[in-house]
């Protein structure tokens, strides 16, 4: 999983790791979210990762991946879950 929590004296502190090494994404520019492609009306899963772990990643889980900036994830969530607006259609 890829969101985590980090419990400091001070409070908390939300973290994106990668989902192949496990260490923290520090900037969005250093990582990838990416997802199996897939015929379409399936759902799948997406997999959060540094730029320099894909290669690692897909060769270890085999098959084809899609993949996005990490600078466009909050866009996608925050449209996720706009319930009232219809949902908008990203090209594959």
């Amino acid at each position: 999983m890829p969101l985590m929590i980090d419990h400091t004296d001070d409070g908390i502190v939300p973290l994106l790791c990668c989902d192949q090494c496990g260490e923290r994404i520090g900037a969005a520019a250093d990582g990838t979210g990416q997802w199996r492609v897939g015929a379409a009306g399936g759902r799948v899963p997406v997999v959060v990762l540094h730029r320099s772990c894909r290669r690692a990643f897909e060769r270890i889980h085999g098959g084809d991946w899609a993949a996005m900036d990490l600078a466009v994830l909050p866009t996608l969530v925050r449209e996720a879950m706009t319930a009232s607006s219809p949902r908008r259609r990203w090209p594959r």
